[in-house]
């Protein structure tokens, strides 16, 4: 009772699911912290968007959950002729239950990053209005989609606390950007590794019917077209996303370039900040092998084709038979 089995990293946390739900919370109460700080500087806040948002995607992950048990439960009925409507339904359920689940995991994934990628777009934001500073007075106006108009005037004495303050969101964002990544980085390996073996064998299994000249049912066709599409788009959206907050974190670098030549009552710390933003740019890592982007994309299609000839290849071919 007092010493229960427990596994944990050099004693300092545990793992397990517990560990994971800890890492989510603490990204979620930084990021309620930058949202404070950006309102302070006079960003708005987008909650009641991402609510909507949220509630649009649990919608369509419900009515895409129902629409493949039941073409899969109707697939079932088919094809195993005999079996009951009940055991076709509970079928399909087990075997779509990973599909569905990594679907919902990885909305929630896009939809932070999403999120994320707005932050960085007010930060970006308040140090470009640094720019068109003139004669040491800044005035930033924000419209929102009502008639509701929100000012905040600056003025000389505060424009270096909007300079340390977009530095210091900018850092912090990138931080959250990390752990997000550190907490789902599994997850992504895993089907990143999944979807690569998934693609190879769909590859050589038309390769071998092509090559047979065997006749594919259009039911097997569509089947195929359905699957590949779907894991294909998971890929796309997955790497589309990330390569997008990626390059939001990263412009920054051009600005803080401009800032560096307005001033120089500062230059220290913008040098330190460019230092900072030089050597360690803001990148999504499937657990630390392989960086997510546009490049990957590339990549990902290369591995395909090189998995694809290697099976060919050491695939054994139909002898002739001999009497």
């Amino acid at each position: 009772m007092h010493h229960p089995l427990e596994f944990t990293g050099m004693g300092f946390f545990p793992f397990g699911n517990k560990f994971f739900i800890k890492r989510l919370q603490m990204c979620m109460k930084r990021l309620t912290a930058v949202d404070d700080s950006l309102k302070e500087l006079g960003s708005p806040k987008i909650y009641e968007k991402v609510h909507m948002l949220s509630k649009r995607i649990a919608i369509g992950w419900t009515v895409w959950c129902f629409a493949l048990n039941f073409n899969d439960t109707t697939s079932w009925l088919v094809f195993l002729k005999g079996i009951t409507t009940s055991w076709a339904f509970i079928v399909a359920h087990v075997y779509n239950y990973c599909i569905n689940a990594s679907i919902l995991i990885n909305s929630v994934f896009i939809t932070f990053l999403w999120y994320i990628g707005t932050r960085f777009d007010e930060v970006n934001q308040h140090m470009q209005n640094l720019l068109i500073k003139k004669e040491h007075s800044l005035r930033n106006t924000w419209k929102k989609p009502t008639i509701i108009v929100h000012q905040c005037t600056l003025g000389t004495d505060n424009y270096k606390r909007v300079l340390w303050s977009s530095i210091h969101l900018h850092l912090e964002l990138c931080r959250i950007a990390r752990e997000w990544n550190l907490v789902f980085g599994i997850q992504m390996t895993t089907e990143t590794a999944t979807y690569s073996l998934f693609g190879t064998s769909m590859c050589f299994y038309l390769y071998k019917s092509l090559m047979h000249r065997e006749l594919i049912p259009v039911s097997v066709w569509f089947r195929i077209a359905f699957w590949m599409f779907m894991f294909v788009g998971k890929v796309y959206t997955i790497n589309y996303i990330c390569e997008n907050v990626c390059v939001k974190a990263n412009k920054i670098d051009k600005i803080i370039n401009e800032l560096n030549l307005r001033y120089a009552d500062v230059l220290k710390e913008i040098y330190q900040f460019n230092l900072q933003t030089m050597h360690h740019p803001l990148e999504f890592t499937g657990m630390g092998f392989f960086p997510f982007g546009n490049k990957f994309l590339i990549k990902f299609c290369v591995a395909i084709a090189t998995f694809l000839t290697i099976v060919i290849q050491m695939s054994t071919p139909d002898l002739p038979y001999k009497e």
